[in-house]
């Protein structure tokens, strides 16, 4: 085959191989958006990413292929312009996969523009395709029209999913929403374990009654009143329920269309969008049957993207339907059409119920400081990975492992959850508490911050773990009771600290600085000896310290001091329950710390990364009081208070 042949090939046959490689690009996207909330994996995120933007990048192109033909070629210049409109379709994007992040919600506007562009580039081409008679020129507008509106949902959806739209556009007005569901009757959890359809539903009212907290909305202590009467006689294991659904509803309203299709007039569009697939799709077949004259290729490729994108639509419908938390508490709720003839239809034919694979489990990623020391990379490719700025990026993909919340951690969770709701006090053993004892009890330095300290503890944590292991005689009085501290403990050091290298947003600035010290000192101190293992490696930092040979301001010197705290002083060497109940106790007091102080953009942020635990423990102190997520007004400060309702009434 000759370069020419190549060159000829490729003329002919390059819009076409485009326009199917965009609807794979669609069915990929498909595919693989519905699992972000899942799992926090860097490939199928890297795999995501690719989709999204391969999906987003060849409209354009090829629209910019198709002008480029018809001004010097008029042979396909009706099934060009046909094409062109099928693209506006792939430019609308998936119905799961509005955006791969929150940024690309707050650039809505641009996306508008890009798609004003892509409009008049279509209607661009359809002019050209009047040079001669345009059989196809009635299925054309049908899917340019259908084209607009899915472009317009995405870019409505975007504006929605701008964090404060999200807030404040789904509505009427706020505070009047807030009164209004506080005078329905509170849920009696203890009268009988609720279904899914029912905790979703109740999840909603609430997730609507104060999502106010998600921006900062300022709230008055009325209104704080009336929101904690939602969730009266509520029990720890449905207020965790509550919370999952919440947090599912939250991605959906986000990241999807689901709020869209809910809209009356978004509705409406999507029926009349519907309509146009279908009589676009019967027009061509009707115009085809006995018209010859276009290559039975290009018939195929129309067909396919016809067809293919109509399956897709429906997919994605289906999918909405039966996997969408935000979908399955509005539909028993919804006045408008055609979601209450959708509705209507399912119960006569006796379907069942939609319901949400909601079972949303956050995952705990660990990221352990000993075993990344252990296995770092020979200097030169280090040196290498930092010159492309991918050492973090790498190094999250390589060292991070991926942990299922255990039963056991959930139920200490559940437990600690439920003693602040039975204390009605969802700061109690507060940090600050934690750290006073810690620093009274233990050779622990006053000075440290919140982040030195979680780093020394990670390091006491490790080197308690897999070094001081005694006999069996100095084990206190329950074993079952010190195994459950020793894993919680290992689980909630892992992550936190995994938390504060690669979720800094979580945690306060930290002092990087002190944290690069501290990976270098680790990586100097066991560089050539990959062959220990973990206990062998920390059995080595305690030698190394005891033998002063660690700079007396590190934060593995702090460490090994509480360890040999711990070791040689009573009560601590007398019984290992207690020991373990400490540092249990601390990395519990550490744990609802980070989510209480964390901001609310990041734990949306990260709802399309696998989610972290640290947002359900934040939505769960605001569901069950806690102050640390609401922000209120001054009683004195009445003329900010009537401000910001008037703000409120020109919103809505």
């Amino acid at each position: 085959m000759s370069i020419n042949d190549i060159k000829a090939a490729w003329i002919a046959y390059n819009v076409q191989s485009f326009c199917i490689l965009s609807l794979l690009f669609q069915v990929l996207l498909l595919l693989l958006a519905p699992f972000r909330k899942k799992t926090g994996s860097k490939i199928l995120m890297v795999l995501v990413w690719s989709a999204y933007m391969a999906a987003d990048w060849a409209p354009a192109f090829i629209l910019n292929l198709i002008i480029n033909y018809s001004k010097t070629r008029h042979d396909k210049a009706e099934l060009m312009s046909f094409w062109a409109s099928c693209m506006l379709l792939h430019l609308g994007g998936s119905d799961h996969a509005i955006a791969f992040s929150l940024e690309d919600n707050d650039l809505w506007f641009r996306y508008a523009f890009t798609f004003i562009f892509m409009f008049l580039s279509s209607a661009y081409v359809f002019y050209l395709s009047f040079s001669q008679v345009n059989f196809l020129w009635i299925p054309n507008v049908l899917v340019f029209l259908a084209g607009v509106i899915k472009c317009y949902e995405r870019a409505r959806a975007r504006f929605i999913g701008s964090m404060d739209k999200s807030i404040t556009l789904s509505n009427p007005r706020y505070d009047d929403v807030v009164k209004r569901k506080s005078l329905e009757e509170p849920h009696n959890f203890r009268a009988g374990e609720p279904d899914d359809v029912e905790v979703i539903k109740l999840a909603y009212a609430i997730f609507r009654a104060y999502k106010g907290v998600l921006v900062k909305h300022k709230f008055t202590f009325e209104e704080y009143g009336i929101i904690q009467r939602l969730l009266q006689n509520r029990t720890d294991l449905f207020a965790f329920r509550i919370a999952q659904a919440e947090l599912e509803i939250l991605h959906d309203v986000l990241y999807t269309k689901a709020q869209i299709f809910h809209e009356n007039f978004g509705n409406k569009a999507r029926s009349v969008y519907w309509v146009l697939l279908a009589a676009a799709l019967a027009s061509f077949s009707l115009l085809m049957r006995n018209n010859k004259q276009f290559d039975p290729f290009d018939v195929g490729v129309t067909y396919s993207l016809l067809i293919g994108g109509m399956c897709l639509d429906v997919i994605g419908f289906v999918v909405i339907l039966y996997s969408s938390t935000f979908t399955i508490a509005t539909m028993s709720r919804a006045t408008s059409w055609p979601i209450t003839w959708v509705v209507k239809f399912l119960k006569s034919l006796n379907w069942p119920w939609p319901r949400a694979l909601w079972c949303w489990r956050p995952s705990l990623q660990q990221f352990n400081l000993i075993s990344y020391g252990l296995n770092r990379p020979p200097k030169a490719w280090e040196w290498i990975i930092d010159s492309l700025y991918l050492t973090n990026y790498l190094d999250e993909m390589t060292y991070v492992k991926n942990k299922r919340l255990s039963p056991v951690l959930e139920a200490e969770i559940l437990r600690q959850v439920e003693m602040r709701l039975n204390r009605d006090d969802w700061d109690c053993d507060s940090y600050a508490s934690i750290f006073d004892k810690c620093t009274n009890k233990f050779p622990v330095s006053k000075e440290l911050d919140k982040n030195e300290f979680l780093i020394v503890w990670h390091i006491v944590t490790e080197i308690f773990y897999n070094v001081v292991d005694g006999p069996e005689a100095n084990i206190g009085y329950d074993s079952t009771e010190l195994n459950k501290f020793r894993q919680c403990s290992k689980s909630l050091s892992d992550y936190m600290f995994y938390i504060l290298i690669f979720r800094p947003f979580f945690m306060p600035v930290p002092n990087k600085k002190r944290i690069e010290e501290t990976n270098y000192q680790v990586k100097e101190l066991l560089h050539g000896k990959k062959k220990l293992g973990q206990r062998e490696a920390c059995q080595e930092i305690m030698t190394e310290a005891a033998e002063r040979r660690i700079p007396e301001e590190s934060f593995l010197y702090e460490a090994f001091k509480v360890v040999d705290c711990l070791q040689s002083e009573p009560p601590w060497c007398q019984d290992r329950v207690k020991c373990w109940e400490t540092i249990h106790k601390t990395w519990i007091a550490i744990l609802f710390d980070a989510a209480k102080c964390s901001e609310p953009r990041a734990h949306a942020q990260y709802l399309v990364r696998g989610g972290e635990i640290l947002s359900l423990i934040w939505l769960l102190g605001a569901n069950c009081g806690s102050m640390a997520q609401f922000q209120f007004f001054e009683d004195s400060d009445e003329e900010n208070q009537t401000s910001h309702m008037a703000r409120l009434d020109s919103m809505y």
